[in-house]
């Protein structure tokens, strides 16, 4: 009763202040409880998704050295979305579009295992760049029988485009010299 004596003898806009501080107060503080529980939760399914993309991306880079293993350049080229505005990079140069970079490995590596030798990637670090798109950069090695081993470092970017996780940007250096392997 004391309070509210003491509320009442105040101009109405003090008392209102008065009486409406500790009601804020209290509902700041469970509005900020309530908010760090869906951050949490939110954080766990960030970091699932993140483990996720990379088990899936390697996946991805597996199949394509599988098929390159097999001479199957068809199947290889699946890692790569099938879009006129994906982008290559190497020393040759710049060239942009699915059919132009399928064109480039046919004429380079040719269709068969014996042309195309052996592919193995290595120290893969894959680093997630929002919820659809990835970077990764890599080592690759190609053995071939009779010629030269060729060996190199590259940066892909890939987007996540129905389910599966495919190329729109590879940047691929050739090593100056042969690999020792």
């Amino acid at each position: 009763m004391h309070l509210f004596l003491r509320v009442a003898s105040l101009s109405a806009a003090k008392a209102l202040t008065l009486l409406l501080i500790p009601i804020l107060v209290v509902s700041t503080r469970a509005a900020h409880a309530e908010s760090k529980k869906p951050q949490e939760n939110k954080k766990q399914i960030v970091t699932s998704k993140k483990e996720n993309a990379s088990a899936e991306i390697t996946k991805t880079l597996q199949a394509q050295a599988e098929a390159w293993n097999a001479g199957d350049l068809d199947k290889f080229m699946t890692a790569y979305l099938k879009s006129p505005d994906i982008t290559f990079v190497s020393a040759d140069g710049e060239m942009k579009g699915y059919e132009a970079l399928e064109s480039r490995y046919r004429k380079k590596y040719g269709t068969s295992k014996d042309t195309m030798g052996k592919l193995s990637f290595s120290q893969l670090e894959i680093r997630q760049l929002g919820d659809r798109h990835a970077l990764c950069i890599g080592h690759w090695l190609v053995e071939r029988t009779r010629q030269p081993k060729l060996q190199g470092i590259f940066s892909l970017i890939l987007t996540e485009d129905s389910g599966a996780w495919k190329i729109i940007h590879d940047h691929t250096s050739l090593s100056p010299t042969p690999a020792n392997k």
